[in-house]
């Protein structure tokens, strides 16, 4: 090994510790700074959920709609008609006007003009972007590059084709709120590789966003959650370490949104194994892999797709 190549893993082993020693130095006059930049926003109005036929996005429906009840209109999208109509009807049970669409995130042109056309009658104040999938959730029979491109499609593309025709609605009204939900599980790159991939660009994505919006009056919300129990968590073979009840996580993101956090994330013990995986040197990554994969698992391959499907 060349001396230069020993010497820069030395500095990737010692650097977090140096910067970590600034930042807690500095962290009051840095959190001051946050605090002052951040923008401050009334209650929304108008609300409009991607995913909302069950898990997260569900929750995230009814919690709204029972704190804010008939002052509350909301917009909630998703794939199964039946599940979203109870979903409605446990909104309008709270007082609030509730709209539904049965759309495919992918599908460009049709997510523009519905969130135009409902845009143009009721304002959005804040949009959170919830939908999506993760390898589990697909057929068996697909091949590993058609898993792939499925994730990408619906989990980044789905994303854009939500946030993206909003922003020039928010900003010529001079304001609005988007909140966009990642996954802690971009730091493990253990977990599946198409679902982390996706997520590592969307949480990339939303924190270069807020940034450009914030001198907009745009405010931008990067959700970060560990697993959750949702049916999407319940897909998974292995049962997640640390998993939250879904009807603590709501509240969380709520209340962070309210309190205008710029990153949100939680339960507290998953961050905290993130914060530790993400600060890992690259170099030693395949070591802590061989450890995960041995004491968890491997998520991100059926046993068939390893020997049939790789191509």
């Amino acid at each position: 090994m060349k001396l230069k190549s020993i010497i820069t893993e030395i500095f990737e082993v010692i650097a977090p510790f140096f910067f970590s020693f600034l930042i807690i130095i500095f962290s009051p006059i840095l959190k001051f700074i946050c605090f002052k930049k951040s923008l401050k926003f009334s209650k929304p109005k108008s609300i409009v959920i991607t995913g909302t036929c069950s898990g997260l996005g569900r929750e995230l429906a009814c919690k709204y709609s029972s704190i804010y009840k008939n002052d509350l209109t909301l917009l909630l999208m998703g794939m199964n008609e039946d599940n979203l109509n109870q979903v409605k009807q446990i909104c309008q049970n709270h007082g609030s006007i509730v709209y539904t669409i049965i759309e495919n995130i992918k599908n460009k042109e049709r997510m523009k003009n519905h969130l135009i056309e409902f845009h143009s009658k009721h304002p959005i104040d804040l949009l959170i972007a919830n939908a999506g999938t993760i390898e589990s959730q697909l057929k068996e029979s697909l091949s590993f590059e058609d898993k792939l491109r499925e994730i990408s499609d619906t989990n980044i593309n789905g994303m854009l084709n939500t946030v993206l025709p909003v922003i020039p609605l928010m900003e010529s009204r001079g304001c609005g709120q988007i909140a966009i939900v990642s996954s802690l599980s971009k730091n493990f790159s253990s977990f599946y590789v198409g679902y982390s991939a996706s997520k590592a660009y969307i949480s990339t994505f939303t924190k270069i966003l807020r940034n450009r919006l914030h001198a907009l009056n745009i405010g931008v919300y990067l959700i970060e959650p560990g697993y959750i129990s949702t049916p999407l968590t319940q897909t998974l073979k292995i049962k997640p370490l640390f998993e939250i009840k879904i009807e603590d996580a709501a509240p969380e993101i709520i209340e962070g949104i309210e309190n205008g956090k710029s990153y949100i994330s939680f339960p507290f013990s998953a961050r905290c194994v993130s914060i530790i995986s993400h600060a890992v040197p690259e170099f030693l990554t395949d070591a802590i892999n061989s450890f995960n994969s041995f004491f968890f698992g491997r998520f991100d391959f059926h046993k068939k797709d390893i020997k049939n499907k790789i191509n």
